[in-house]
Formats: structure tokens, sequence, C-alpha cells
């Protein structure tokens, strides 16, 4: 993230006694180079969850006793 923020001249800086940083950039920097990273980050993730769920729900349906 500091990267990109530094490659596109955007601020990455901490305010006095907050532990997040606090990104200081144009609305164009977020619209076009931000939010699509941040957006492929998430959806990267959401699918390793998906996965992560179907197998536990196929573990869970292998385990079952049959009725």
């Amino acid at each position: 993230m500091a990267e990109l923020c530094e490659r596109y001249g955007a601020g990455l800086h901490r305010k006095p006694r907050q532990r997040l940083l606090t990104i200081t950039a144009t609305p164009a920097f977020v619209d076009g180079a931000l939010h699509p990273v941040i957006q492929v980050m998430l959806d990267v993730v959401m699918d390793a969850r998906h996965e992560e769920a179907r197998r536990l729900m196929a573990e869970l349906r292998a385990s079952m006793p049959d009725e």
C-alpha cells in the first residue's frame, strides 16, 4: 500500500495518538488506483474464504452418519 501511495504521490502518515494510517490523496487517485487494488485484494480473500467454507461443509457431510 505504501509503495502504491508513493508511486502516485499520495501522502501516507499517522495522526498523533492514532494507530491507523491516514492517506492524503486526490479523488482521482482513490478512484483510479487505490480502490481497484483494494477490490482485487478483497476478491482474493473472499474466494479463499468461500473455498474454505465449501471444504468444511464437504467434510461435515462426509462425517455424518447415513440415515
